[in-house]
């Protein structure tokens, strides 16, 4: 047989052998670089002598039939594997195929085996958990919020890999140490995962796209994948989980028309990163401790706007503003907090309003979120309408984004020149509702 041609020289074709079909098939011991790459190299040189156009060309239609023959055997044994021990070799009759070539491959509880002699074996090389769908050391549980993972993946060229975890907008995901091949009949050729033609080891260059792909615009042959009822392009960099998905599951395989007939195998690695937004609430049980909350006294004359009093809480203060005018009331605030997505506050009171000198236009209750100059009023609820009573729980909510301080006011009266202030206002207790960071 004629060697292959180097670099930049005409190809030699494969002389016709005197018998093309001697009635069996005979087994070798052949030494190869010890990877999977160099086993795939090797593969794709066996592959060469499937295709007629690479035999002498006689005028007859011995190159076809030599392809045939060879495309028969290695469509059942397209990939090698080495063995220490070979039977010398020897005809084998083709009812015998099945037990006596020692050159097989599998999948077996996740790990890429060789029969050799008849003895099915693990191939060196592999990840230690195998080519499976599990994610690498962490067990089967996707990863929490704002977490990434790995996920070791076989799929063959008529098959599917299911990937254990669902998909949210905005999730991403990456696909690399992509390694294999597949065949497809109604393409006529081996194709790389990324879509790129498979020879002699080597991805090289395709344009080759048909309308009867599940993705017409995307190279025949490249690994891709359906969420719901939508195919994407996945492979090559990173891809980012579209808009309107929630909680979907994906599922991999490749882009070709009819993926029943086609064959290989390939081996990837994906890493999901779940960026998801977590939900989260926070008590913050004042009776137990300030909490990080101080007395605010900004725009005050004179006067102490609250006190913390222990299995009690936040208790009102009188104090003196401009105008001049009289304030019972808490105010209490806390700053410097790592800033979070706010989104509700619940607070927790007892109130017995006073007389309101303002007559009804000034506040009861104001649960502010602020975000360096941006405030975001949570609640609002003017005097007339916020009830006495001990221990109720007001609420609201507003998106209010990278929050840096919380402001509490619970006013239970006003009054002119003169301090007449009555009244009691406390403030025991506060619920904190975010998404993402949790800085309490």
């Amino acid at each position: 047989m004629k060697p292959l041609p180097l670099k930049g020289r005409t190809w030699n074709p494969y002389t016709i052998p005197d018998v093309i079909d001697p009635g069996g098939v005979r087994c070798i011991k052949v030494y190869i670089p010890d990877s999977l790459q160099w086993l795939q190299i090797f593969a794709a040189v066996m592959d060469t002598m499937c295709h007629w156009k690479n035999y002498e060309l006689l005028g007859d239609t011995s190159a076809a039939q030599c392809a045939a023959l060879m495309r028969s055997i290695m469509q059942q044994y397209n990939t090698f594997v080495g063995c220490d021990e070979c039977p010398p070799s020897t005809i084998i009759e083709e009812m015998e195929y099945q037990m006596s070539v020692c050159e097989q491959l599998r999948f077996q509880n996740g790990k890429l085996q060789g029969l050799c002699c008849g003895e099915w074996s693990d191939i060196s090389g592999q990840p230690a958990q195998g080519w499976t769908a599990g994610p690498t050391g962490t067990g089967s549980t996707p990863p929490t919020s704002g977490a990434c993972e790995n996920y070791n993946a076989v799929i063959t060229g008529n098959g599917y890999w299911y990937a254990p975890f669902t998909v949210n907008t905005g999730d991403t995901l990456v696909i690399s140490e992509a390694l294999g091949a597949t065949y497809n009949p109604a393409n006529g050729g081996w194709y790389c995962p990324d879509g790129s033609l498979f020879f002699g080891g080597a991805c090289l260059a395709s344009t080759l796209i048909a309308a009867g792909n599940p993705m017409p615009a995307v190279l025949s042959g490249k690994l891709i994948a359906k969420i719901g009822a939508t195919y994407y392009d996945v492979y090559g960099g990173t891809f980012t989980v579209p808009a309107g998905i929630t909680a979907q599951g994906i599922q991999f395989q490749f882009n070709y028309a009819s993926i029943a007939t086609s064959s290989g195998t390939v081996n990837f690695k994906v890493q999901f990163c779940n960026q998801s937004v977590s939900s989260w609430n926070k008590f913050l049980d004042f009776r137990l401790s300030p909490q990080g909350f101080a007395a605010d006294t900004t725009g005050n004359v004179s006067g102490t706007p609250a006190t913390w009093s222990a299995s009690v809480g936040w208790v009102f203060g009188d104090v003196l503003r401009a105008g001049p005018e009289y304030f019972r009331s808490v105010v209490i605030k806390r700053s410097g907090i790592t800033p979070f997505n706010g989104t509700q506050m619940d607070v927790l009171l007892s109130l017995t309003k006073g007389a309101y000198f303002g007559g009804g236009a000034e506040y009861g209750l104001q649960a502010r979120a602020t975000a360096g100059a941006t405030n975001y009023d949570m609640i609002s609820i003017l005097n007339p309408s916020i009830a006495n009573g001990n221990n109720q729980t007001k609420s609201g909510s507003l998106a209010a984004p990278a929050t840096n301080e919380l402001k509490l006011t619970l006013t239970a009266a006003t009054s002119g020149p003169g301090n007449t202030l009555t009244g009691n206002a406390i403030i025991a207790g506060l619920t904190i509702y975010g998404t993402g960071v949790n800085p309490f």
